[in-house]
């Protein structure tokens, strides 16, 4: 999952940067093009700083165990009756 968003937004910067298939010089981009890479860029950036907080995340302990009443665990045991 780390690699999916990274990957596809390079590959469309490098596209807007590139401009492949124009003529020769290439057209410059219109305020749009520039939009657009400004938010490709943007992005990326979060992309990776995202990746590697979720790296950081993984490499340090986060819980001390299930949260009582949270969704997935057991019920509390009642305690056993008194004699």
């Amino acid at each position: 999952m780390v690699k999916v968003v990274p990957s596809p937004t390079a590959l469309v910067a490098l596209m807007l940067l590139t401009k492949p298939g124009t003529g020769s010089p290439p057209p410059a981009l219109s305020d749009a093009g520039t939009a657009g890479l400004v938010l490709v860029v943007c992005t990326f950036v979060l992309a990776v700083v995202h990746a590697i907080h979720l790296s950081v995340l993984n490499r340090r302990p986060l819980s001390r165990g299930p949260a009582p009443g949270a969704a997935g665990t057991a019920p509390p045991v009642p305690p056993p009756p008194a004699r």
